[in-house]
């Protein structure tokens, strides 16, 4: 026989799985939203709205990789196709595209089964190999936000 106190959790639980999906949705919309909508206060002339700006857009950035994290172990959709598809979209919004989604999930899974933390490139020797004349030219084009080193290195993983 159920106790009170089980049907209470029976019943959140069900409830839980039911809504799962539409604050899962809610959620990268409000992630993606927030990111553009963030950068556009950023852009006006209101100190106010700058400053709300700040604040959605590093919420957002830390929703962004909060889901990307749940993209890896394949919690937020039931089709690993799709968590892998929203999980290249959280990490350029983040900034670790510079390593594919699949090798991040998949060294992310052994962290968790061998209690190990797997680097995948080390892109701080990569970049001090460089002549001095290449590293502040990819310094320079990554402070104008344009991803130089994710140019070079795709090809490299």
């Amino acid at each position: 026989m159920l106790t009170s106190t089980e049907n209470q959790q029976s019943d959140l639980s069900v409830y839980i799985h039911q809504q799962k999906p539409h604050w899962n949705a809610a959620a990268l919309l409000y992630t993606i939203g927030g990111y553009y909508g963030g950068i556009y206060l950023l852009c006006a002339s209101n100190f106010g709205l700058n400053a709300v700006g700040i604040l959605l857009v590093t919420h957002a950035l830390v929703l962004s990789a909060y889901l990307a994290h749940k993209f890896m172990h394949g919690t937020i959709f039931s089709s690993m196709k799709t968590n892998r598809f929203w999980g290249r979209i959280m990490q350029w919004l983040h900034g670790t595209s510079y390593a594919r989604f699949q090798d991040l999930a998949q060294g992310h899974i052994d962290h968790h089964i061998k209690g190990v933390d797997l680097y995948i490139f080390d892109r701080i020797s990569f970049i001090n190999s460089l002549p001095m004349l290449l590293q502040n030219l990819i310094a320079g084009l990554e402070w104008l936000y344009f991803p130089a080193l994710l140019f070079i290195v795709t090809p490299l993983l």
